[in-house]
């Protein structure tokens, strides 16, 4: 299967379109005027707490407090890197006043964006992604992706990373990992440690609220996150950003440089691989179906609802047949 990335970067906003046989499979936008804060990570003040739901508002200096829910302080993980609840006994021992307290100082990590009239929510779990790792400074678990399907494979990563991890700190295994050698991981675990500790050490600095550590961009998020093996080229319409990009590279992902190319054509890149129209088809609120039935989908602050309609299509005989 070949894999391709494109990025189209102007001055309102940042597009990646992500190919598989020149077939658009996923899609990523960031506008320049949109101030994102997913992963953040913030110095936070409990500004109350609420029995009643087992969960506290943090001001982390946004307009809206931060929800914070006693899951999100008190929870481990699975072998699988999956965040998990405790026991029901440990979850009857602890209680969110046990935990915090009125205008405790925390360090949070933003898991899901304010939508609407709703204020952000967070997380006391820390996570730091690197290329093969993800770093959880507050947890002790090893995990691995479950892409990794060799048994022998997941025995060696795990015992790799056990032997390698300073203070029994947490971390997940990325897919990118399989068959990397211990050299890759000890610099990679360094790297994510020396981060954390640059987080602790601003913390000790300033008062809450404040932010701790912004996550990278779009672009920057694409190249740690999706250009692997796989991927045949990283396609870049702008001359800044592919400097900027191929700086990145030179320092961490030297090996994918070569993968790295500047479009330059006159025709935009999205057009030329027909990204633009299989957006435009992907967009629309009304999709039609091979069979010749629809559906609509329609957004909502609380869930997204997916209409499915016969339409064209009225079957033969069976009406549970014609519904399927």
């Amino acid at each position: 299967m070949t894999k391709e990335i494109l990025v189209s970067d102007d001055e309102f906003e940042t597009r990646v379109a992500l190919l598989e046989n020149g077939v658009l499979t996923e899609f990523y936008s960031e506008r320049k005027d949109e101030v994102r804060i997913l992963n953040n990570i913030y110095k936070g003040r409990v500004n109350s707490i609420l029995p009643g739901m087992q969960a506290a508002f943090v001001d982390i200096g946004l307009d809206r407090n931060a929800f914070l829910h006693i899951s999100d302080l008190y929870r481990t993980i699975n072998e699988f890197g999956e965040f998990v609840n405790g026991s029901s006994k440990t979850r009857e021992r602890k209680t969110i006043t046990d935990l915090l307290k009125q205008d405790q100082e925390i360090i949070v990590q933003v898991d899901k964006e304010p939508m609407g009239m709703k204020g952000p929510r967070v997380t006391a779990y820390i996570t730091l992604p690197g290329r093969y790792l993800v770093y959880m400074p507050t947890l002790e678990n090893i995990g691995i992706s479950r892409k990794i399907e060799n048994d022998s494979e997941r025995r060696r990563l795990r015992t790799l990373i056990m032997k390698l991890r300073p203070d029994n700190r947490g971390y997940i295994v990325r897919t990118a990992a399989e068959g990397k050698n211990e050299e890759v991981f000890r610099s990679e675990i360094e790297f994510l440690n020396d981060q954390w500790q640059q987080i602790l050490r601003k913390a000790d600095q300033v008062k809450a609220p404040a932010l701790l550590h912004e996550d990278l961009g779009l672009i920057f998020r694409v190249v740690r996150d999706i250009l692997t093996e796989e991927v045949s080229q990283l396609l870049i319409d702008s001359r800044e950003s592919y400097d900027r990009v191929m700086s990145y590279a030179e320092k961490l992902l030297p090996e994918m440089k070569d993968r790295i190319k500047l479009y330059t054509d006159k025709e935009p890149l999205f057009e030329a691989y027909g990204v633009e129209k299989e957006l435009r088809r992907a967009l629309r609120q009304k999709i039609w179906l091979k069979s010749g039935g629809h559906i609509v989908i329609n957004e909502t602050e609380a869930l997204v609802s997916i209409d499915v309609n016969t339409g064209k299509y009225v079957g033969k005989e069976d009406p549970s047949d014609t519904i399927l």
